[in-house]
């Protein structure tokens, strides 16, 4: 017993490290894109006394962006980090690192638990803690909302499989665990509610033996907390969102239905190799059901939903893991509702944690594995050790590298500018050229993101606020007003126009 607590020791000490080791570099970044409205022009976070304002008021209200985030949770570690730290992103960079360090060592808990299994459910802690898809939700600060409730969502997943594997009594602390850990992480981020989802599917491939009442009591539960979650959002003023603002329309729904196939073929090719990381992705527009693209991702769609039902029986570990990344990327996938993107990398941080444990579990298995097409692969031993290792090193400095692109805003936007050409990031390249001083750059990019979407209010509003920097009073006042006119209700707008003269 002391050797198998001491093997676990060894094992969460070596995952926590490892996080630590490949983040290290990020505590030197700055604040950048939303922590400065979270965080640096946020002041309800400056003070304990506006914390019950943090729980009655969405996410971004302190410094005046709409948002339909209600994640109170969130904002209450920003306050506490600004207690200990003020404005020195030092600290907010080692919170986040902490949680993440926590997230890696409770997914080698939870694979303990479902596979009592401790090399696979070591090797799928090290590998989702170093994974370089989720410095999106780490190295950026405002992405800290994934690890905190993932944290919460996993610690509620590991209370929930204690409560269905214990043999005697209610197990009701248990029970008391899980509602609390649901309610925080609700709290935490929206996303938190899925966590029935991944006890649905425990409970699908483990076919719990008990009365009807102990079945269901987890999920009444669940169900209790969530209504009371639901009764403190409903208290909460919701501003315009930014999409009614600006008047954008979704795509129709039979479009997101048909992206998502193709989603779901980038985010496996982000987890096997991780090498075009960048922010605000989009997926290309289909066009029609020839679509190469879209074909293409069906077929890797079908052989995912295959692998998932050709391992049930034999390899049942791995069709759960390839059913959790599945069926955690549902809500996701811009089907159910319309969702402000089409994809994006931290929405990976909980769904990838099933297909790295698949992946590890087909790649650590000793036995002869039979690939889809009836290839034999012969895995396990040293040939695995040499694989894993390489791709565990080779993910580590990759995280590495791509903590760099977050040092700052003009990194971070210059290098997401080379892979995604729309308005907006050139928007706020121009915004970190003019930041920087560089005020020839910062005209050039605005120009060239009203030649890309003429009727974006914010370029014409920053190309004015530079013009009437320089004294180019005439051609202030033309932007501010093309600001009004595809935003009429834009008062910092009409406010710089009044001060500048204009009618």
């Amino acid at each position: 017993m002391r050797l198998l607590r001491n093997a676990h020791l060894s094992a969460v000490v070596a995952i926590a490290a490892a996080v630590f080791a490949v983040y290290i570099n990020a505590l030197w970044n700055g604040l950048v894109w939303d922590d400065e409205a979270l965080i640096a022009n946020n002041p309800h976070i400056r003070s304990w006394k506006n914390v019950p304002l943090l729980f009655s008021s969405q996410l971004f209200a302190g410094s005046g962006k709409i948002s339909r985030s209600y994640r109170p949770l969130q904002a209450l570690t920003y306050m506490a980090d600004h207690s200990v730290w003020g404005l020195n992103p030092v600290g907010y960079h080692l919170t986040n690192m902490m949680l993440h360090a926590i997230c890696a060592v409770l997914v080698y808990a939870v694979m303990i638990l479902i596979l009592n299994e401790r090399r696979v459910a070591f090797v799928t802690g090290l590998i989702f803690g170093i994974h370089p898809v989720h410095t999106e939700a780490v190295t950026y600060v405002a992405g800290r909302a994934d690890p905190l409730m993932g944290s919460f969502f996993l610690a509620g997943l590991c209370l929930f499989i204690l409560f269905r594997t214990r043999q005697a009594g209610w197990g009701w602390a248990h029970l008391l665990g899980l509602a609390l850990a649901y309610g925080l992480g609700l709290l935490s981020k929206e996303y938190g509610a899925f966590l029935v989802l991944v006890m649905l599917l425990y409970d699908a491939y483990h076919r719990p033996r008990h009365g009807l009442l102990r079945v269901g009591l987890p999920y009444l539960i669940a169900g209790a907390v969530f209504a009371g979650y639901m009764w403190l959002r409903a208290g909460v003023d919701f501003p315009v969102s930014e999409m009614a603002l600006s008047s954008a329309v979704p795509p129709p729904l039979w479009e997101r239905i048909l992206n998502f196939p193709k989603a779901l073929a980038v985010y496996m090719g982000l987890l096997l190799v991780p090498m075009h990381l960048y922010m605000q992705r989009g997926l290309s527009p289909v066009e029609g059901l020839a679509d190469i693209c879209l074909i293409g991702a069906l077929v890797v769609a079908a052989l995912l939903v295959y692998a998932i039902v050709r391992t049930y029986r034999n390899r049942r570990h791995v069709s759960f893991g390839l059913a959790w990344f599945l069926l955690m990327l549902l809500p996701l996938s811009d089907t159910v509702y319309p969702l402000n993107a089409g994809m994006a990398e931290h929405w990976l941080f909980v769904p990838s944690i099933g297909f790295i444990a698949a992946a590890v579990g087909l790649v650590t298995n000793r036995r002869e594995v039979r690939g889809l097409a009836g290839i034999r692969l012969c895995l396990g031993g040293r040939a695995a050790l040499v694989l894993l290792a390489g791709f565990t090193l080779f993910l580590g400095v990759r995280t590495i590298v791509r903590n760099r692109d977050w040092k700052d805003n003009f990194t971070i936007w210059s290098r997401t500018a080379e892979h995604v050409n729309t308005s907006a990031i050139h928007g706020n390249l121009a915004v970190a050229y003019w930041e920087g001083g560089n005020t020839g750059k910062a005209i050039e990019e605005l120009q060239y993101a009203i030649e890309l979407q003429e009727n974006y209010p914010e370029a014409h509003y920053n190309l004015g606020y530079i013009y009437a920097a320089q004294g180019k009073r005439e051609l202030a006042e033309a932007e501010f007003r093309l600001a009004l006119r595809y935003r009429p209700s834009y008062e910092k707008a009409r406010k710089r126009l009044a001060e500048i003269g204009g009618q």
